[in-house]
């Protein structure tokens, strides 16, 4: 992440950047959370029957 500042009626004002790497993390997080989230999924239709067949 990067930051930077910038005056902003008298006062400076902050402003964030993702970085590269900070990109490529989120969507490293976002695909294991989609397996998680689908595993869980899968546990719960067949906990209830519904396994879709």
């Amino acid at each position: 992440m990067t930051t930077y500042d910038e005056p902003f009626e008298g006062r400076n004002r902050r402003y964030y950047k993702i970085s590269d790497e900070g990109r490529s993390e989120v969507v490293r997080i976002q695909d294991e959370w989609r397996t998680f989230s689908g595993n869980v999924n899968e546990i719960m239709m067949a906990e209830r029957g519904d396994n879709g067949e």
